[in-house]
């Protein structure tokens, strides 16, 4: 079960990290909280920014593959010779990710900036930037940044989920149908992670 551990939050604080809701929701009790709680009453935005002063923050980064990869098929669908993001979501979820991996992932996002002439680009650019940031939260120690990192995950995959049309109607339906999607794969986390 994945939960916010006083102790921790304690120690953030001290070192001027300030997560002033979570604070606010642990000091009251003076003990641990559930991750699930904080997802039930302050929502998707504060359960990220949690995640990363959780009892198992090895879970980051598989929540953030996840969300990641469910953008993948429009990158590839573009640029299907190239399959450095999938190498670097599955080298996420295996363990083995390197400081080259995810600067492949970089180096695939320039050279798709350079290809003007996709339509769309905006969207395929911001599901690859999804991956891209998932590699940055595996590298990165400062548990500040790697959350901001996971929002940016979490908010291009919402973005490079979208469909191929101007219709605001259908980007709204489909926006909305991804964040919830994104809260229920956290619940799942919340009452079904197992460390391996």
């Amino acid at each position: 079960m994945l939960t916010v551990r006083y102790q921790d939050l304690c120690k953030h604080r001290e070192a001027g990290c300030h997560h002033d809701l979570l604070w606010r929701l642990c000091f009251a009790k003076r003990r641990d909280i559930r991750l699930r709680k904080i997802l039930k009453l302050k929502g998707w935005f504060y359960t990220l920014y949690a995640l990363h002063v959780c009892n198992h923050p090895e879970v980051v980064p598989i929540i953030a593959a996840d969300f990641a990869e469910r953008t993948l098929p429009v990158y590839e669908e573009c640029r299907p010779d190239d399959d450095r993001p999938r190498r670097l979501l599955e080298s996420v979820r295996n363990g083995t990710v390197t400081h080259a991996t995810v600067e492949a992932v970089g180096e695939s996002l320039d050279d798709l900036i350079k290809d003007s002439s996709l339509p769309f680009l905006s969207l395929i650019y911001n599901a690859g930037k999804a991956v891209y940031f998932v590699g940055c939260i595996t590298e990165e120690r400062d548990t500040v940044r790697s959350a901001h990192y996971f929002s940016h995950v979490s908010y291009d995959a919402i973005s490079g989920a979208k469909s191929h049309t101007y219709d605001s109607a259908v980007l709204r339906e489909k926006e909305k149908r991804e964040r919830e999607w994104q809260v229920q794969r956290l619940f799942w986390y919340c009452d079904n992670y197992e460390p391996k």
